[in-house]
């Protein structure tokens, strides 16, 4: 079975605020909003959407193909995808943005601060799929470009598997 996931490819800086954002943010300086926080601990870099989705597959013995944008720091990416036997084949490198990423704070109440550069996920992929046997092949549609979106749900419309789905959940 040929397996196509279509969506974004970030990377995530996860942080631990121990204190609470409510004490730095007061109600009536919020239209001079100046605020930097220092964070107990990071929890790194994570991958996000494609990658969890392509590796979960392979661990189940499937060669998916991520359809997908990614930025001028691919290397370190396609470095990864290489190390666990992941195609990059249907990923576009966009060399003038960097990979979509977030920087996620958190504080001890649970309240989040995000800041989110959609980066290379700006950029559609532009992959073909019409060359795929709609009776063998299934396309996976995760949050990503908007046009990539829209794209592969109409061109795959007609395929066997993805009829059957939608069917099925009806």
């Amino acid at each position: 079975m040929n397996i196509f996931i279509s969506g974004s490819m970030a990377y995530d800086r996860i942080m631990d605020f121990p204190g609470s954002f409510a004490d730095y943010i007061l109600p009536d300086k919020i239209h001079v909003l100046n605020v930097c926080f220092n964070v107990n601990r990071s929890a790194g870099e994570v991958r996000r959407h494609c990658w969890h989705i392509a590796y979960s597959l392979s661990l189940l013995g499937e060669k998916p193909v991520i359809i997908a944008t990614i930025g001028k720091d691919y290397e370190n990416y396609f470095d990864w995808l290489k190390s666990h036997a992941i195609s990059n084949e249907g990923i576009k490198i966009i060399r003038e943005e960097f990979t979509a990423g977030a920087y996620i704070t958190t504080d001890k109440s649970d309240n989040q601060i995000t800041g989110f550069n959609p980066g290379a996920m700006k950029q559609a992929t532009d992959y073909d799929v019409s060359s795929a046997d709609p009776n063998s092949s299934i396309m996976l549609l995760a949050p990503g470009n908007l046009q990539d979106m829209i794209g592969y749900a109409s061109r795959c419309r007609s395929w066997a598997s993805l009829t059957s789905a939608i069917q099925a959940s009806r």
